[in-house]
This record gives structure tokens, C-alpha cells and sequence, in this order.
């Protein structure tokens, strides 16, 4: 018995061999490699805003020379669907309706859930986060007031 365990464990690598290479080769069938969509991660993040001017215009086109469609308040939180290729405008849209916003009128968030933290630190603190680091005081009677959001 000894004898034969001792001939199956010096056969065993010689056997594997071919059926570890067959796996391989059958593997490589020449079929075109697999191409997935481009996605950047850059293109994820920062999909949430929080609006941090007292009334930020919403333009049909982003253009300040464009028509002015509505008004977003401070503190509100809005969805962020496209954006210019220089990033000065975003395409948004708040709860009643779409638009292009100015840039500088409102903080990117990656989630809804930071930007409602920030916007309830914000409360607090009276002082919403700018875009450029600064931080822009509202009337406590104006930002206290509860803004709609996603």
C-alpha cells in the first residue's frame, strides 16, 4: 500500500500538468477583450450641493446673461446633474424645477448627508462654507428658516 501512495504522489504533478494547461488554453479563445464605458470617479463625487447665498439665481442656459428661471435659498440642498467643462456653471436640480446655478453660489458635497451636516453646522454656527474658504454670514431669521432638499 505504501508503495502504491508513493507512485500516485510522484504521478500526480505529470497528470495535473495537462489538465492545468488545458484550463488555460481553453481560457484564450481569441475573443476581443472585454471594454467597459469610461468612468471616472471624478464624475461621482461631488453630485450634491448646498446653496450658500441668500437667493441663488437658477438660468435656463449658464450665461448670468440668461434668463432667470427661479431662485434657490440658502441652505437648501440640491441634486447637481451636469456642469460647463470650465466647472463655472453646474446644471441642478432642486426640488421644483432644473437650471444652471453660478459656481461660487454653492458648496459640492459627495452625498446628501454631508451637505445636510453642513447645512445643520452651518444653523449652529450662523456661517455657511464657501467655495473660496470663506465662510458668508446670513440673518439668523433668514438661514434658520428650514430649506427643502433632496
Amino acid at each position: 500500500m505504501f508503495s502504491f501512495l508513493n507512485r500516485i504522489k510522484a504521478f500526480y504533478p505529470v497528470a495535473i500538468l495537462p489538465v492545468l494547461l488545458l484550463v488555460v488554453l481553453s481560457g484564450c479563445r481569441g475573443e476581443p477583450p472585454l471594454e467597459l464605458p469610461e468612468t471616472p470617479v471624478l464624475l461621482e463625487r461631488n453630485r450634491v450641493a448646498l446653496i450658500v447665498v441668500e437667493y441663488a439665481r437658477i438660468h435656463e442656459e449658464p450665461d448670468v446673461t440668461a434668463p432667470v428661471t427661479g431662485h434657490a435659498r440658502v441652505g437648501e440642498v440640491v441634486s447637481v446633474i451636469d456642469r460647463t467643462p470650465d466647472e463655472r456653471w453646474l446644471f441642478v436640480e432642486p426640488r421644483y424645477g432644473r437650471g444652471w446655478i453660478y459656481r461660487e453660489d454653492l458648496q459640492l458635497y459627495d452625498t446628501v448627508a454631508r451637505a445636510r451636516n453642513a447645512r445643520e453646522r452651518a444653523k449652529s454656527s450662523g456661517t455657511l462654507p464657501r467655495p473660496d474658504g470663506s465662510g458668508a454670514t446670513f440673518p439668523e431669521t433668514e438661514f434658520f428658516r428650514e430649506a427643502p432638499g433632496p
